[in-house]
């Protein structure tokens, strides 16, 4: 069945909202934001301090618009407007909350303002991200192979994580 576009882009956009801590995590704020009022110089050493189910996301996401972007004579989505509409999805500012839970009221308005500020500077990587992703993830475009491929490696990182926890807690 047909999917409208729109629709899967917006629930993506929600997904990724909805998220405790943005996929490029608190911890890569800042330098993304330095990265992208310069050249942007967000390298894979930086991507690889990403957890592994974070990096794994960003890797499958950014795939996706790459090859969408790749068809951007066809869909007028360059990999500029990509990222400028799924920035703010993919990283927000971190909140007083240690947690990673989304401030509500004064502080909430203060990290929307921060965002939308900062919302060129990170759709820049972003943007960079989306161009030279087979570069920086090492990985061709995708083809329904690697995707689901990189689903796996997701499922599998999951699947790890419980069971080294597991193991920790039978530790104790």
């Amino acid at each position: 069945e047909d999917s409208d576009p729109l629709v899967v882009a917006a629930l993506l956009k929600r997904y990724l909202r909805d998220l405790p801590q943005p996929i490029l995590t608190f911890e890569l704020y800042d330098k993304v934001v330095a990265a992208g009022r310069s050249i942007p110089a967000l390298i894979r050493d930086d991507l690889a301090t990403l957890p592994p189910a974070h990096y794994a996301s960003l890797r499958l996401l950014l795939g996706l618009l790459a090859a969408v972007a790749a068809r951007s004579s066809t869909n007028k989505m360059t990999a500029r407007s990509l990222a400028l509409v799924l920035a703010p999805a993919l990283l927000w500012p971190p909140t007083s909350h240690s947690d990673g839970a989304k401030a509500s009221g004064d502080a909430d308005l203060e990290a929307i303002e921060k965002t939308a500020k900062e919302v060129p500077a990170i759709a820049t990587v972003v943007e960079h991200l989306i161009d030279t992703y087979d570069a920086v993830f090492c990985a061709p475009l995708f083809d329904d192979t690697t995707i689901a491929d990189l689903v796996q490696e997701i499922a599998d990182e999951k699947e790890e994580t419980h069971e080294l926890t597991g193991a920790m807690l039978q530790g104790l």
